[in-house]
């Protein structure tokens, strides 16, 4: 889906396969899709006319692709120089290799992407090279990798899966070509939506960005059904249906991440890749907005340091809530506190108290924060810094950034120093994730030792250019 793609063909709704339009879909994955029809599906009679969002659209290409287009959205029409009204639609997705009628037909068995870094997070190949000989022979072997799987609870599956392309043969052979590619992929027990397959397919995206600390796009995509399948040698086949849709600000993968530098990868996983997916997957749906946040700030470097930090920040806050909680007091001890501070004042004073003290027994962020350093990282300090100053520095600067108190500007932190202060929450919310997954030991320990070694380089390179300017 990196690559821009247009087509000519003709395009129906599937309810008037009688009145088709000739017309051009173009895709480009920044901007988005449009099809640009010599015609309309629905007459105009005036600019209040606006055509209703097409739930499909079929189509046939010049070549004899099949092509869904799922929820097109009217754009705009106008009349070329011979009177003949033309429209333009965008629509929400591509399927192509199959027709389906209705939203409610686009239910599928399996999904599976290729996705930036998955080939080097996996370590996986199938190549076998040897060298050349004195008498000039030279052997590749290549042999399907068998990637890792992983039984959900709820029965579905996750599993690499592995295809290799490239293969062919000419008359006079000047050269070989066999190109690897790596799937992940999704099965669920049953046929599911469209759209609750690509939400398992982005948690899976998520989780590969919290494994390789940058941005994961997709590549490719295809899902598959039951009732559109292909007879090769006598065998059924599920036909693959590719999918595009718009990815804004996709990152540069012009060099791949090593597994040196991601937090974790397959090999590291070895035996427990089955029980980290399924983890993952449960404490994800438990905390997603949590998870999503964060992994915010690794896809969006770009963002304001302000921005970042207060993700961060509200990021650490929710997963305490959701994962530790806790309060002040024991509820039945602040009841009381509350009954008898209601007796001792005036009816219109309690009416003023109680909004007020509605959220009186809740842990302040300082007491939270300290929480996560205590639990989950205590043996950081020489990165993270002190556990009380740690957490000071944080509440101070998100209450100067959320309330913009003016007692507070001359030491709410900027610039270097801030930018500092988020590279630090960011790794006590990578290990708070961690450890919550129970990830293995191994694996935690070298997950510390790679952040903490990367912060001082971030921060001495940051110092040094500093002095430059």
């Amino acid at each position: 889906m990196r690559e821009r793609v247009e087509v000519k063909g003709l395009w129906w709704l599937p309810d008037k396969p009688e009145s088709r339009i000739p017309g051009t879909l173009v895709f480009d994955p920044g901007s988005g899709t449009r099809l640009s029809l010599a015609g309309t599906f629905q007459k105009i009679r005036s600019s209040s006319d606006v055509p209703p969002t097409f739930e499909v659209v079929l189509g046939v290409t010049d070549s004899g692709g099949l092509i869904t287009l799922v929820k097109c959205a009217f754009r705009n029409g106008n009349f070329d120089v011979v009177g003949v009204l033309l429209s333009e639609l965008e629509p929400e997705i591509i399927l192509s290799g199959a027709h389906f009628n209705s939203l409610a037909d686009l239910k599928f068995h399996r999904i599976s992407a290729r996705l930036t870094d998955l080939n080097e997070w996996v370590g996986l190949s199938g190549f076998d090279i040897g060298f050349p000989t004195e008498n000039g022979e030279a052997l590749i072997k290549y042999r399907l990798p068998t990637g890792p799987r992983a039984l959900l609870d709820n029965g579905d599956e996750v599993s690499v899966d592995f295809a290799l392309s490239g293969l062919g043969w000419q008359r006079h052979q000047s050269k070989a070509e066999i190109v690897q590619k790596v799937y992940m992929t999704y099965r669920p027990v049953s046929e599911v939506s469209l759209h609750e397959l690509l939400d398992r397919i982005w948690s899976l995206q998520q989780f590969m960005s919290f494994a390789v600390l940058r941005p994961v796009d997709v590549t490719e995509m295809q899902v598959y059904s039951r009732n559109h399948s292909r007879v090769v040698n006598d065998k059924e086949f599920p036909s693959p249906i590719d999918i595009y849709f718009r990815s804004e600000d996709m990152a540069d993968h012009s060099s791949p991440t090593l597994q040196e530098y991601m937090l974790f990868s397959v090999p590291q996983l070895a035996d427990s890749f089955e029980v980290t997916i399924r983890k993952w997957f449960n404490t994800y749906f438990e905390i997603k907005d949590v998870i999503d946040i964060y992994i915010g700030t690794l896809r969006n470097r770009s963002m304001y340091l302000q921005h970042q930090f207060l993700s961060l920040c509200q990021a650490l806050e929710a997963f305490h809530r959701l994962k530790i909680g806790g309060t002040l007091r024991s509820k039945s001890e602040h009841r009381e506190l509350l009954r008898r501070l209601r007796h001792s004042v005036s009816k219109d004073v309690w009416c003023w108290l109680k909004g007020l003290l509605s959220h009186s027994n809740d842990l302040s962020l300082r007491l939270r924060l300290e929480c996560l350093y205590e639990t989950f990282c205590p043996e950081l300090e020489s990165i993270l810094g002190a556990r009380t100053r740690f957490a000071r520095q944080v509440v101070l600067n998100r209450n100067y950034l959320t309330h913009y108190e003016s007692r507070l500007k001359d030491k709410a932190l900027r610039g270097l120093d801030l930018y500092v202060l988020c590279e630090k929450m960011r790794i006590l919310m990578a290990i708070c994730l961690l450890k919550t997954m129970e990830f293995p030991e191994p694996v935690c320990a070298h997950a510390k030792l790679l952040l903490g070694n990367q912060f001082r380089q971030l921060v001495a390179l940051n110092r040094w250019t500093e002095t430059l300017e």
